[in-house]
């Protein structure tokens, strides 16, 4: 399906090979606390990560679903850049392998304090420079983007 509009940090609108238009809902992650501000960064990571890009959906019992682009879990990239927290309740209908990628992910994000984890008083200072081209495996645009490093 492609990803036509980001609607939040956990939904997006995709279009179907067939035309259809749908609004999904991603498995194993939720929104930070209301009006925080990681929550606008997490839309906007996800835009720039699959927004107009053909992505694989693979449905789960509880009608949320997974999304796979080029090899990368969105869900557990951006529990990494710690842009989303684990919904432990949805995450419940997944398998046992997905489980613990979702929570070793978000242990990493707290770890180095990205996103969310950050610490109150550096929160204004730290930049992030994202790489458009995360997925590993995939060729490297030609660009000399900073990428941020823990």
């Amino acid at each position: 399906a492609q990803v036509i509009e980001i609607v939040s940090s956990t939904e997006i609108k995709t279009l179907g090979p067939t035309g259809r238009r749908q609004q999904i809902t991603m498995a194993g992650i939720k929104p930070v606390q209301d009006n925080h501000p990681v929550n606008h960064s997490g839309e906007k990571r996800l835009h720039s990560l699959i927004l107009g890009k053909t992505v694989m959906l693979e449905k789960l019992p509880d009608n949320r679903v997974l999304i796979n682009y080029g090899g990368l879990d969105v869900a557990a990239r951006l529990l990494e850049e710690g842009l989303n927290v684990i919904d432990y309740q949805s995450m419940q209908v997944m398998n046992p392998g997905k489980q613990k990628q979702y929570i070793s992910a978000q242990e990493q994000a707290a770890r180095y304090e990205r996103g969310y984890w950050l610490k109150q008083n550096q929160r204004a200072v730290q930049r992030y420079h994202y790489p458009q081209w995360p997925a590993p495996g995939l060729p490297m645009p030609l660009t000399n983007a900073p990428v941020f490093r823990p």
